[in-house]
């Protein structure tokens, strides 16, 4: 039998944080929420400013790798040769029953590749 152990860390972004995992997740899904930075300390129990900080930038560039090693362009050309796109749009706010105070919220725009090869 090999005595050997591995990180679940080893290998990821994961790996060089003193944080818990627990923490991680915690900020990554307050990050992903849109939560300001002052809450998102305040769930993970972080007490250091900079390390918050650090990982939303840390999070957002990660982003910006992944859609620069994923563009991919959207679109095509229709049965006339005219250039189409396909985009749907949806409206997120936290209004219910029209209580409360009003809120911008925010608007979401995908197309999808389904989308285009029916279209074209």
């Amino acid at each position: 039998m090999c005595n050997m152990q591995k990180s679940v860390r080893n290998g990821s972004f994961f790996s060089g944080s003193h944080l818990t995992l627990k923490q991680i997740i915690i900020l990554m899904y307050c990050w992903s929420h849109d939560m300001p930075q002052n809450l998102i300390m305040h769930e993970t129990d972080i007490g250091t400013w900079h390390i918050i900080v650090d990982w939303c930038n840390f999070m957002r560039e990660e982003c910006q790798v992944w859609l620069t090693n994923n563009n991919e362009q959207i679109g095509g050309m229709d049965a006339d040769g005219e250039p189409i796109v396909e985009i749907d749009e949806s409206k997120y706010f936290n209004r219910k029953y029209h209580r409360g105070q009003w809120r911008d919220g925010h608007w979401v725009l995908a197309a999808s590749k389904e989308i285009l090869a029916s279209a074209s």
